[in-house]
């Protein structure tokens, strides 16, 4: 809902939240990092629905490598839904790909990123998108839960798309192939990428996720 209100009042052109001076001055650094308790989740949806607006994409690039969790996990929330800035994006995907490299990656923290790089542009976006499938470690459900959810759109690519599915069945939750294959082949853009598979020879394991999710639909 603070999104919502978010975007409304910018795209309508009226004024932002009484929290979002603060918060502008907390992404700053001029609060000090760690005092994010007074920062208000509308602040910072107003801030990310603003970011062409009195260099707060500019303020928000220089402050995710400060950030601790809470107000991290707020923002990446938030810029999941709009689009962004090159050099944000940019930013956003080398913190994505410190965690692909890294010994002991966040996949929670990863999940949330991928998610954040909805509004970038593909070419930047897809080749994250691409090294995570090609790690099964990195390939948590909950991972690939925010790829269906918010940056689906680069599923378009059908070797994507059948990594992707192939990586979702070797998560052993049929109960989750199901409802995210039904969910994606909902969207026209997938649809005729996702509904080949179907009758394609793809992996076994992929394979035979496909027959039983074609069984459960025919019930």
């Amino acid at each position: 809902m603070a999104v919502f209100h978010s975007q409304v009042r910018a795209n309508l052109g009226l004024s932002s939240s009484q929290y979002y001076e603060h918060t502008q001055h907390y992404f700053t650094g001029d609060l000090g990092w760690e005092n994010w308790q007074t920062v208000g989740l509308q602040g910072i949806t107003d801030m990310a629905a603003r970011l062409d607006q009195e260099n707060n994409a500019v303020a928000l690039r220089k402050a995710l490598n400060h950030l601790p969790n809470e107000p991290l996990y707020a923002l990446l929330g938030a810029l999941e839904h709009v689009v962004l800035q090159e050099r944000l994006a940019e930013r956003i995907a080398e913190k994505a790909q410190q965690e692909i490299v890294s010994n002991e990656p966040d996949l929670f923290l990863l999940s949330a990123l991928i998610r954040a790089l909805a509004g970038a542009p593909i070419e930047m976006a897809q080749p994250i998108l691409k090294a995570i499938l090609q790690s099964p470690r990195l390939s948590h459900q909950e991972v690939l839960i925010g790829i269906a959810g918010r940056t689906w759109h680069l599923l378009a690519n059908a070797d994507i798309a059948e990594q992707f599915l192939l990586r979702l069945a070797q998560t052993g939750n049929q109960a989750l192939f199901n409802q995210l294959f039904a969910d994606l082949v909902m969207l026209p853009e997938l649809r005729m990428v996702l509904l080949p598979l179907l009758h394609a020879s793809p992996s076994e394991e992929l394979a035979t996720a496909l027959v039983k999710l074609q069984q459960t639909t025919k019930g």
